[in-house]
């Protein structure tokens, strides 16, 4: 990874178009785009459109037909499919060169008080905190730099229970900071390989 394409992000602006920038690639094919930013260029585009005032992203569904080509500029079609008191459902198309390669559906909820009493909630989850591990030196694990990981337990590949902290090491959209539910976007599909068996999810560290 050169200096030039260190921090550069994986998308550019022209009007209402997308335009990939080298580092958007993927693992198999160096011209075609990495899944990880076709999941989340419709997330960043329907939080910013639809998103915002009391109702926040609380599912997305990406369908994935066709492999975009990295040269190709994208446009994000979406659609309001309801816009209820309490939910709020999108969905959105990914179409490169005129032709949809995948959609989304993203389902936002209205945010709500608490209700009084006792609330069950998960117990706190028990991995350390990224700043006590060490950077993987790995190029593969990081993806010749597309993100920084610190394992914490097992390895990609490996038998076992396989956790680790992943850090965005650049912007999806120039000029556009990472929004919580952008960066989990971005992390999903790295999860489901990493765990093989789908058990394991995306956390967010604040």
């Amino acid at each position: 990874m050169t200096s030039a394409t260190t921090n550069q992000p994986f998308f550019t602006r022209d009007g209402d178009s997308f335009i990939p920038t080298p580092v958007a690639n993927g693992p198999w094919d160096p011209k075609s785009l990495h899944g990880r930013v076709i999941i989340g260029l419709p997330a960043f585009v329907i939080e910013q459109r639809h998103g915002g005032g009391d109702f926040v992203p609380a599912r997305l569904t990406v369908d994935m037909f066709r492999l975009p080509n990295i040269m190709t500029p994208i446009e994000i079609k979406t659609k309001l499919i309801r816009d209820g008191l309490r939910l709020r459902l999108v969905e959105a198309e990914f179409i490169s060169g005129g032709v949809a390669m995948a959609r989304a559906s993203c389902q936002l909820l209205r945010r709500t008080e608490n209700p009084q009493g006792q609330v069950w909630s998960p117990p706190n989850w028990d991995a350390p905190p990224p700043a006590s591990i060490p950077p993987s030196t790995d190029p593969k694990l990081g993806m010749h730099g597309k993100w920084t990981t610190r394992p914490i337990v097992g390895a990609m590949g490996s038998l076992g229970p396989r956790r680790l902290w992943m850090s965005e090491v650049r912007k999806l959209v120039e000029g556009t900071p990472l929004t919580p539910f952008v960066r989990v976007a971005l992390a999903a599909d790295f999860a489901g390989p990493f765990a093989k068996c789908g058990r394991s999810w995306p956390r967010l560290h604040q």
